[in-house]
């Protein structure tokens, strides 16, 4: 889904309103391969591929979410070609907003939009689908007044 080329001039692509509190199977205690934002050269990469690896981040300031964008990782072929999305207000019960299209390539955005704008307090990546290798960059597609 895209978002209107009237809100898509007014949104942004930010981690400034969330933080990573989980993951599995990253190499541990690197930051050059834990680093997930959106705009860093480096990404989160994935120890190995056998399938039950996840990304979580909790919002340090409530926004609505007009969706996720992701990018591969920018020194290898590498990337996420298709994930599930989970939302959650408390941290335990999760709502599953289905699976989304992820990048084609290491360097073209792959920005994927909820139908309707989200407002919650946890958001979880899985089930992911990858080429080469699990890696990604993460952004949430939020307004720019935030």
């Amino acid at each position: 889904m895209e978002a209107a080329p009237n809100i898509a001039k007014q949104l942004q692509i930010s981690t400034d309103v969330c933080k990573k509190v989980g993951h599995k199977t990253v190499y541990p205690g690197s930051p050059t391969y834990d680093n997930w934002e959106f705009h860093n050269t480096s990404s989160w990469i994935s120890h190995t591929n056998p399938g039950d690896e996840f990304i979580e981040f909790e919002m340090i300031t409530p926004v609505l979410v007009y969706g996720l964008a992701l990018l591969g990782r920018s020194d290898c072929d590498q990337w996420i070609t298709y994930y599930n999305i989970y939302l959650s207000k408390n941290g335990i019960d999760w709502k599953n907003l289905g699976k989304f299209k992820g990048s084609r390539d290491r360097s073209t955005p792959a920005l994927a939009y909820f139908e309707t704008p989200q407002l919650f307090s946890r958001i979880k990546l899985s089930n992911f689908e990858f080429h080469g290798h699990m890696c990604a960059r993460v952004g949430l597609i939020i307004p720019k007044w935030n």
